[in-house]
């Protein structure tokens, strides 16, 4: 039975409401479930000083809403600030506690050492450093869209097969438009399977998608078959772009590759870079330029960086044209010009679950 997309709802609220909500659990690498009881709050976790954007959140005190969170989402790369949180977890479903108390450090995180699980002489390896939370330090959020969208692909619209999607993370996010992102990886796909009548089925039958784990295969270099349609309510696409994590000598690394391009535009695979296709806005109307953009953009990529030994996960992310952010449009409404504190436009994006490549040990 062929999958088809099934919308999670639409939301405008603070990344922390989200959260609180579990609507983005689609976009999510791993859930992480907190344990019941209380539980002690690191220093990470509570906003210095030099960090107060808000007026009414009080200096050196827990971050607001964190006690009504039940459930954690480790984006894959997309924000790294949940990381100063749990630190680099690793791959899986949860996280397990020594001894069941949820104050000592996590098993399943990513230690420096995995012999030595005490905070004070063995630093987590963290993917990027935040000192809140919340926001950089002196870098308000004026640049985030205000809503998002999950999706989950089902074979139909039932809670049984939504949640079986959900569990086989075979899900994808996008920051409020209805953009439908395919993601695929296999050692074995036809030459032609990006205009075949049955490219999904090949993709299924020879491969796995978003959200699955790719297995080595002695002597092959897998292929990941990318494919993404715009929302006909929204902006036209302008190209899409593969994100590979991995851990290199105890640091977390990621590349991004261009991988697509609209517009009938050259890859640069040198660079791994789409040239611009210019496109623009007119910040007055917010009117987008016309003739700019691609529909669909379909493709399969061959990571030239490929390490048979080395653990890695991939994911898609789907880049619109340039849009009017929120802010722009309420200039509009009130017949001001746009505030020079914000930024003007955005570009709403799509991004799937990863692909984890396991390398057997």
């Amino acid at each position: 039975m062929e999958r088809r997309t099934t919308w999670m709802g639409s939301v405008a609220m603070t990344r922390r409401e989200l959260l609180a909500a579990g609507a983005v659990g689609a976009a999510s690498s791993m859930v992480v479930t907190r344990p019941a009881g209380a539980v002690s709050l690191p220093v990470s976790l509570t906003r210095p000083a030099a960090a107060a954007p808000f007026p009414h959140h009080k200096v050196g005190k827990p971050v607001p809403a964190y006690d009504k969170i039940e459930h954690i989402i480790i984006v894959m790369m997309e924000n790294h600030s949940y990381d100063n949180i749990l630190g680099s977890c690793g791959r899986g479903d949860g996280l397990t506690f020594a001894g069941g108390d949820p104050t000592t450090r996590a098993l399943n995180t990513n230690p420096n050492r995995p012999d030595d699980l005490n905070f004070a002489t063995n630093p987590m390896i963290r993917a990027f450093e935040m000192p809140t939370p919340a926001q950089m330090v002196d870098k308000p959020s004026q640049a985030w869209g205000a809503s998002g969208l999950a999706g989950v692909w089902a074979e139909e619209n039932s809670r049984e097969a939504i949640f079986a999607a959900l569990k086989r993370r075979e899900t994808f996010a996008t920051s409020g438009p209805r953009i439908r992102v395919r993601f695929f990886a296999s050692y074995a796909f036809p030459s032609d399977i990006t205009t075949r009548m049955d490219s999904v089925h090949q993709a299924y039958s020879r491969g796995v998608p978003m959200g699955g784990d790719l297995l080595p295969a002695k002597g092959k270099v897998p292929s990941f078959l990318v494919w993404a349609v715009r929302d006909p309510s929204s902006g036209y696409l302008q190209r899409a772009q593969i994100v590979k994590g991995w851990i290199e000598n105890g640091v977390a690394k990621e590349r991004v590759f261009d991988v697509a391009c609209s517009d009938h535009l050259t890859l640069d695979q040198g660079s791994w870079r789409c040239p611009s296709n210019a496109a623009k806005v007119d910040l007055t109307t917010c009117q987008p330029e016309r003739f700019k953009g691609d529909v669909e953009l379909k493709t399969v990529w061959t990571d030239p960086t490929f390490n048979p030994k080395q653990r890695a996960f991939y994911y898609v992310r789907v880049l619109e044209n340039p849009s009017c952010r929120w802010s722009t449009w309420d200039a509009i409404r009130n017949g001001t010009p746009p505030s020079p504190y914000m930024q003007a436009t955005i570009m709403e994006r799509a991004w799937s679950s990863p692909i984890w490549y396991e390398p057997t040990t």
